[in-house]
């Protein structure tokens, strides 16, 4: 059976479920999860092979050939037009029916939530820049390499105004020097020096204000 695990309450929901029914928290970036009553079962592991490296990208339960962006090798995104017909299998494969789990580093303990993506929500417009869990620093500006198109219409944001990264299960951002400064929750941040991202944050690039929501 699919269902979504809310990452903020841990509640299960429907597979096709847009919001939690427990604390409605949003859960349109929350891929379906597999969970079963036997611990274990054979199932065939789908991937795609990345056309640079060659890496396995394996897809997640729902995933389908284009849902995955980058490598999670290389950080090119050569591997976004592949196809269905691309798809590979890997058979007899014994895996746990359980949901994934990740193990927090500081504790010691294991968790249910992986951090999978980061929206970063316009508080003006409502419209929201969405970024995967890669290995590779995106760059945030009007000629950055995140929807700089849309960002152009900011005067205040600089070319490459900010990076961001994740590294396992957290969020980093870092202003780039840019001339109009990056500000958390009205703090404004040293250029050069990595920020931990919370879920809720504010960021400000310039003028442009953004509400940060971890998925």
């Amino acid at each position: 059976m699919q269902v979504k695990i809310c990452p903020k309450c841990k509640a299960e929901n429907k597979a096709s479920s847009d919001s939690c029914k427990k604390c409605n928290y949003n859960l349109m970036m929350v891929p379906p999860t597999v969970v079963s009553e036997d611990s274990t079962k054979t199932v065939k592991r789908r991937y795609l092979v990345c056309p640079v490296c060659g890496n396995k990208n394996y897809l997640e339960d729902g995933q389908k050939a284009g849902d995955i962006i980058f490598c999670d090798e290389c950080g090119e995104d050569d591997i976004r037009n592949r196809t269905a017909d691309d798809i590979k299998y890997e058979g007899g494969v014994k895996q746990k029916a359980s949901v994934k789990t990740t193990t927090d580093s500081k504790k010691g303990k294991l968790s249910e939530y992986k951090v999978i993506a980061l929206k970063l929500i316009n508080k003006d417009d409502k419209k929201y820049i969405a970024l995967e869990n890669r290995h590779r620093d995106y760059i945030i500006g009007r000629e950055g390499d995140v929807e700089a198109m849309y960002l152009r219409k900011y005067k205040r944001i600089s070319r490459q105004h900010a990076k961001i990264r994740f590294e396992k299960n957290k969020v980093f951002i870092m202003d780039n020097n840019s001339m109009n400064g990056t500000t958390i929750n009205e703090t404004r941040i040293d250029s050069g020096e990595w920020i931990e991202l919370n879920d809720n944050d504010e960021i400000c690039f310039g003028d442009a204000a953004f509400i940060v929501e971890i998925c």
